[in-house]
């Protein structure tokens, strides 16, 4: 459905949610989602490998930095040279 969107998606997971905790206070919920909708909703500077130009030199988006094994990832590093 065309109309339909992560946006949307959120909201109404958002509405769910609150829904399961008055039904069920103190229970432990697990959501898993299997569809293309849910992988459009992030943040905004989320780290995303589809954003990364492959020319360096070109304007990167500054991106949030992500954890990986313990240790800090980024991918808002500077050419120098």
């Amino acid at each position: 459905n065309e109309n339909w969107n992560g946006e949307k998606l959120l909201s109404q997971v958002k509405n769910a949610i609150e829904i399961f905790e008055q039904m069920h206070p103190g229970c432990i919920e697990i959501w898993v989602f299997d569809n293309v909708t849910s992988h459009t909703i992030m943040i905004p500077n989320a780290l995303v490998a589809a954003r990364i130009y492959l020319n360096l030199y070109s304007k990167q988006p500054k991106m949030r930095n992500t954890i990986w094994n313990g240790k800090i990832q980024t991918i808002n590093n500077s050419i120098s040279g």
